[in-house]
């Protein structure tokens, strides 16, 4: 993502210097630098979108309002951080949550390619396993354990030691907390498919299962209907 490209391949210590997340971040008057002004551009027209086909697109799954609180929260800091010129740290929260994204749609994109014209086919299978485990590795390093040390140490511990008057301030440290919450959420489900890939069963997503079975009884009610 653009984001990996600003913490490794540009002259921002995002990750190693945690004052540098509020270096410069003094007021409106701080100019944003374009490579973070293009990502924060990106992130807002991508979870506006997420927005719009959350409620008219997608499948409502169990976590529906969950995601949509995600999105509301993802948009506020985007917004927030970048009025008050904390860009720094919103960086870094971009970084730590798109990593991973990229490893899960792998992994659905493999089992929605698992069967195809009645053949089930391995190689999607493996695939979608592999991509699944480094996925849960890197949400447990990344926005588990990184958003800890990286971002909440640095918005709520190191800022003390700067003069945090601006705007918005407890305001973005609020939406932080509760992004991380969400992070604590959405493992409780990975934590299931985890246990079921340990034991053998079939890698299926927790919160469709429900959903599933409700569809298939749908179906099968009606062709029992057209049957008769």
């Amino acid at each position: 993502s653009c984001s990996a490209y600003v913490v490794f391949f540009s002259n921002y210590p995002i990750l190693e210097d945690q004052f540098f997340m509020w270096n410069d971040s003094t007021g409106v008057s701080t100019v944003v630098p374009p490579d973070i002004f293009f990502i924060y551009i990106l992130q807002c027209g991508y979870y506006v979108h997420c927005v719009y086909a959350n409620i008219w697109l997608d499948i409502h799954r169990a976590d529906f309002w969950a995601l949509m609180l995600h999105h509301v929260v993802t948009l506020s800091l985007i917004s927030f951080s970048y009025a008050s010129r904390y860009h720094n740290g919103g960086v870094i929260v971009v970084f730590l949550h798109d990593i991973c994204d990229i490893f899960i749609e792998i992994a659905k994109c493999g089992r929605y390619l698992l069967v195809l014209g009645g053949k089930t086919y391995w190689l999607p299978d493996f695939l979608s396993t592999v991509a699944f485990v480094i996925f849960t590795g890197l949400w447990i390093w990344l926005r588990m354990y990184w958003f800890q040390t990286k971002v909440l140490m640095g918005t709520a511990v190191v800022s003390m030691q700067f003069d945090m008057d601006g705007e918005f301030y407890l305001i973005f440290n609020f939406l932080l907390l509760i992004l991380y919450g969400l992070n604590c959420y959405w493992f409780f489900f990975i934590a299931l498919i985890v246990y079921d890939v340990i034991t053998g069963a079939p890698l299926s997503d927790k919160r469709e299962d429900a959903l599933v079975e409700k569809m298939r009884q749908e179906a099968a009610r009606r062709r029992e209907e057209k049957a008769a």
